[in-house]
């Protein structure tokens, strides 16, 4: 999946799920006040339409008039394609391609746009917390174990860590002041093995820097 809306002039990458459901929205406009967007009826229940009323240039007698920008959220090719047919497009947001899209329906992951990854180099950030309902209990991750574990799959080649080093002891990760290391890397593989080892009793999040090249 490569967006094909790229080479469209208004075109931009989207940001985030859009009310925790769609991952496009086209915006139109501008349409009078009285005026609302209208679509087939084929393609309902598949959008949800947000009308924004913005101020425009006062007439000669000073009398202030407003417009109505519409923007249509949704999921469907289809739609999109219709309205830029028949509409004036101001603004569109699709994913760069599926990788962006699978990241932004990934509910432990946050996705952050900026200029530079982590250390110029790293893009993704894990963060691992005990879960509250596994402490005490007799199935709690025991923190030797993920230790060991994250030296294997996290190689300095690709990654770094920071607030535990690499020489971890039995005794240390005992310690009432114990806490997991906060992993840099560009592993996305091992990460998804840590996931798969201790998503049930650990809570592992995951921050993505997408940077202007990292998702072409």
């Amino acid at each position: 999946m490569n967006s094909q809306h790229s080479q469209h002039p208004k075109w931009q990458p989207v940001r985030k799920l859009y009310y925790k459901k769609y991952y496009n929205v086209v915006r139109t406009g501008a349409h009078p006040t009285h005026q609302k967007i209208d679509l087939p009826k084929k393609f309902a229940k598949q959008y949800r339409i947000v009308d924004r009323f913005v101020g425009i240039q006062p007439d000669t007698d000073g009398n202030n008039a407003f417009t109505n920008i519409a923007s249509v959220y949704t999921n469907s090719e289809e739609l999109i394609q219709y309205i830029i047919k028949y509409y004036e497009v101001t603004g569109i947001e699709t994913p760069y391609n599926q990788t962006h899209l699978d990241y932004l329906q990934d509910t432990n992951r946050e996705i952050i746009y900026r200029d530079k990854a982590w250390y110029d180099q790293y893009h993704h950030k894990v963060r691992i917390f005990e879960t509250w309902r596994s402490r005490g209990s007799v199935n709690r991750a025991k923190p030797i174990e993920v230790l060991n574990m994250i030296d294997e799959l996290f190689k300095r080649i690709d990654s770094r860590w920071n607030g535990q080093g690499r020489d971890h002891s039995n005794l240390w990760s005992h310690s009432r002041y114990f806490s997991y290391p906060t992993i840099y890397t560009n592993n996305e593989p091992s990460i998804m093995l840590l996931k798969m080892s201790y998503n049930s009793v650990l809570n592992i999040n995951v921050e993505t820097v997408v940077t202007p090249d990292f998702l072409k």
